[in-house]
């Protein structure tokens, strides 16, 4: 057996034991993720002595425990860089998963007054194994810390103190597409943990996501890497690194596939037409469930209710300021939706006679499970408050002190119905659909959503 002694020369003289310390400073991310490291990455820490001036070296050994998915890649020095030596020796105890750096630093320079203040003395850099389990711990500890200095003309080596660095590892987990609680249920809460981490990379600037392996919406386990905040790790139902309405949709997908937990809403006579606004949809495929978000201006809305176009449909929303969010289909595989009507009606506080709203997107699960864009099949934008339309007797009426240069009125196949100009007030005997009205007004195009119902 090979014996090798590590000896490093350093000037000692009195011993002044921890009134100074070293510690590791994460370099390769901020402050919010220095809790924890991620499999195949590289992370790295600076080595810093504090409290400590004119130094001229310094000798530690740093221990760090899970060798078997942590692997140390390299070094480099920092303040000492310009005429320093460092020398380390790894070592790793037979039968344990330890492994102990034995390092000194030396920075070159002769001992003296104006040596080192403080010193950054040495980086180093370690690789986490992509075999990393998820939710394990590796920690980081110092041992026979020393840092020389000069003090009073004489040469001194301080002892050094220190605290063990703990750090989390994320690994790789299995996410099952919909179940973004990761109990092996799809239900409401999954639900509502989509709207909780929507739009991801904005409400967490910096943090990072990952795709998944050869990603799909089909319900069985799906290797992922564990993003930065790990709940939005499932929250990812389709795999695609972002999380978006889609993934709502993929929980609307896979209710049936899992044990699931689904809130029905009871049947509503709509008897108030005043607190409800009609959204309506017009397509050409069978589909059988709805997805969106909706952005409201001049009302709140405290409900949603299914319309016709769907039979027994169970139907989710969530309501965040002017923000709603929901998803409606049926559970029924054999039981879809017709392709035109009223989609669900939007349950306000109040009476709205001209509602602004502005669908943002909608999005549609078909017969055979796949995805589809719905955006094109309704006609939703945000109105102007300045007019105010009104629908009675066959008579359709604009008031607004506004000039208007034109009028158009089209319906859900794109034919117009009326191309006036310069007249408020036209006569036309509309049957129950819903209508686009286009106002021309300081070269301004005004779109309104309107729905006839006789």
């Amino acid at each position: 057996m090979k014996t090798i002694i590590f000896i490093l020369v350093l000037l000692f003289a009195n011993l002044d034991i921890y009134s100074q310390n070293i510690r590791l400073v994460r370099t390769d991310v901020d402050s919010t993720r220095k809790d924890f490291v991620t499999a195949t990455y590289i992370f790295g820490f600076d080595v810093v002595i504090e409290n400590l001036e004119n130094c001229n070296n310094a000798s530690f050994q740093l221990k760090f425990d899970n060798s078997q998915y942590i692997k140390y890649s390299g070094a480099m020095l920092n303040d000492f860089k310009d005429s320093g030596t460092v020398f380390i020796y790894e070592n790793s105890p037979a039968g344990t998963n330890e492994v102990y750096l034995n390092i000194g630093v030396f920075s070159g320079e002769a001992l003296g007054e104006n040596d080192f203040d403080n010193p950054n003395i040495l980086h180093l850099e370690f690789v986490v194994t992509p075999t990393a389990p998820n939710k394990e711990l590796v920690t980081f500890s110092f041992l026979n810390a020393f840092g020389s200095t000069y003090k009073d003309g004489v040469g001194q080596s301080i002892q050094l103190a220190s605290t063990p660095t703990l750090l989390d590892i994320h690994g790789y987990v299995e996410v099952w597409p919909g179940d973004t609680d990761n109990n092996l249920v799809v239900d409401n809460v999954d639900w509502t943990n989509v709207y909780e981490n929507l739009k991801f990379k904005q409400r967490f600037p910096g943090y990072r996501s990952f795709k998944r392996e050869n990603p799909t919406t089909n319900w069985y386990p799906q290797r992922s890497l564990v993003w930065d905040v790990e709940k939005a790790t499932y929250a990812d139902c389709d795999g695609d690194g972002e999380i978006s309405v889609t993934d709502g949709l993929v929980v609307l997908l896979n209710l049936s596939s899992a044990q699931a937990i689904v809130k029905q809403k009871p049947a509503v006579k709509l008897q108030n037409q005043d607190n409800l606004i009609p959204i309506s949809i017009e397509h050409f495929r069978d589909y059988r469930g709805v997805f969106g978000q909706i952005e409201t201006d001049n009302f709140e809305v405290e409900d949603i209710i299914v319309g016709e176009l769907f039979q027994n449909a169970d139907a989710m929303f969530h309501v965040e300021h002017n923000v709603l969010n929901f998803t409606l289909g049926n559970l029924d595989l054999t039981n879809f939706v017709n392709k035109s009507g009223v989609a669900f009606y939007l349950k306000t506080k109040d009476k709205v006679y001209n509602p602004v709203y502005d669908i943002v997107q909608l999005r549609g699960i078909s017969t055979k499970n796949t995805l589809f864009n719905l955006a094109q099949s309704v006609s939703s934008v945000k109105e102007d408050n300045d007019f105010i339309v009104n629908y009675n007797n066959n008579t359709l009426t604009i008031d607004s002190d506004k000039q208007i240069q034109s009028i158009k009125l089209v319906d859900l196949n794109g034919n117009i119905l009326i191309n006036e100009t310069n007249n408020q007030t036209i006569n036309i005997n509309l049957s129950s659909a819903y209508y686009l009205l286009l106002i021309e007004s300081n070269n301004k195009i005004i779109k309104y959503p309107l729905m006839i119902l006789k």
